[in-house]
């Protein structure tokens, strides 16, 4: 069970949000406004292919599992340029934003509760697999970043990118002074979900609480997936 958070001493507790579980999760309701943006963009290509809205959100799901991202994935699909994914997003983010905002309304003591953390000078971090210049689009329509400074804003992209490896992902983990000296452990996998729905700020909402950082500063660590367990040991032996 994830455990509120301790401020010791002579060391901060570290805070994860996940950004992805809120935003850019395929079947969540505030993904709405991408998939209709993106239904009409993609029609605009090939209008009498893709008229179904519903089976349209089916392949979406699909191609952000087998391209990373759904504008990602129609990009590729129809071999269009960057510009055209970023327009998508550009477009769809406000509406998504305010969907979020929306969904999130209930937990507006979390938010709170981030804006007081950094008031106090506690370390905080996002973790997304969404681009730089999506995070510059929608964190400004969350409030977000006024509490996260871009070099908190952590791109990590693990699903089917083949930009960067899991060990890229992780040195650049480690060069968060927290995060470096530490003794990476308790790793979360895939009962993630089941523990991010139990715990105190909700599920789908995607707040995640970062456990508490003891004296040798060893944080925990929140990942979807078991085997970056052994790229971590190897990291950090």
């Amino acid at each position: 069970m994830l455990q509120t958070p301790v401020v010791h001493k002579r060391t901060s507790r570290v805070i994860f949000f996940d950004l992805d579980q809120t935003l850019v999760q395929s079947a969540a309701p505030t993904r709405e406004p991408l998939y209709e943006v993106l239904f009409r963009r993609v029609q605009e290509r090939n209008p009498s292919v893709y008229n179904n809205y519903e089976q349209f959100k089916q392949l979406c799901v699909d191609l952000s599992v087998r391209h990373n991202g759904n504008a990602r994935g129609w990009q590729t699909l129809l071999k269009l340029p960057d510009s055209w994914t970023y327009s998508i997003y550009e477009e769809a983010a406000v509406p998504m934003a305010q969907a979020v905002s929306k969904a999130c309304s209930a937990d507006q003591k979390v938010i709170d509760e981030l804006k007081e953390n950094r008031n106090r000078g506690i370390n905080q971090f996002i973790f997304t697999q969404s681009t730089k210049s999506y995070c510059d689009i929608v964190l400004p329509h969350l409030g977000l970043d006024d509490i996260f400074d871009p070099w908190q804003v952590l791109h990590v992209n693990w699903a089917g990118n083949k930009l960067k490896t899991d060990e890229e992902i992780y040195r650049q983990l480690f060069t968060i002074p927290e995060v470096r000296h530490a003794t990476l452990h308790d790793l979360v996998d895939d009962n993630l979900h089941n523990l991010r729905a139990g715990s105190k700020y909700g599920g789908c909402r995607g707040w995640l609480n970062g456990g508490k950082l003891p004296e040798d500063m060893r944080p925990y660590v929140f990942q979807h997936h078991p085997h970056i367990h052994n790229t971590l040991s190897a990291l950090v032996a």
